[in-house]
């Protein structure tokens, strides 16, 4: 019996990653002896954004029958630097990267802070990071993939395999109808 130790075995992932610059200038004011605060405005620039709305693939083996069943539910979202398209089963960018690629997606972000002095040996300090965001704009693409519901081997939402009859084998390699059904 295939995968019965894990059945059903499960690839579940929740991606969100993003490659930015950023240009800052900050401030910071005693307002009293034991009290200081700080701002710090950034302007950023996206240049690679990547995340998933969802992203989980599934393998079953019926233990009654040893049908194996696979489900997968994909949709990624990316920003790059360079559109890429699909030639010849490669990723190819259209044109060659230049400086002003690392510039599109603009955003703007803030960092705050508090410092608080408790004697003459402690400081305490509070901050808040990263407050803003940077607008994906340029470039983006989606990637998802959904089983097709139709064919031969799809049955339940799945694709479902549960071996290779002769008879469909001949009818792939000979009927082009077929082939494209399935």
């Amino acid at each position: 019996e295939f995968l019965t130790e894990d059945n059903p075995a499960t690839v579940s992932l929740d991606w969100d990653t993003q490659i930015y610059h950023e240009y800052a200038l900050g401030y910071q004011v005693n307002v009293t002896d034991w009290l200081s605060l700080g701002i710090r405005g950034k302007l950023l620039f996206g240049i690679v954004d990547l995340t998933t709305d969802a992203f989980e693939m599934q393998l079953y083996t019926d233990p009654n029958n040893n049908t194996v069943y696979f489900r997968e539910d994909v949709a990624l979202y990316f920003s790059l630097p360079r559109k890429f398209q699909l030639v010849d089963n490669t990723m190819n960018a259209q044109g060659p990267f230049g400086l002003a690629d690392f510039y599109h997606n603009p955003g703007f972000g803030v960092d705050l802070a508090a410092s608080f002095r408790i004697g003459e040996r402690f400081n305490v300090t509070a901050a808040v990071n990263d407050l803003g965001r940077i607008r994906w704009k340029e470039n983006n693409m989606k990637l998802t993939g959904r089983l097709s519901e139709d064919g031969a081997y799809y049955e339940a939402g799945a694709l479902a395999f549960s071996g290779i009859d002769a008879g469909h084998l001949k009818l792939f390699f000979t009927d082009e109808e077929y082939r494209n059904a399935v």
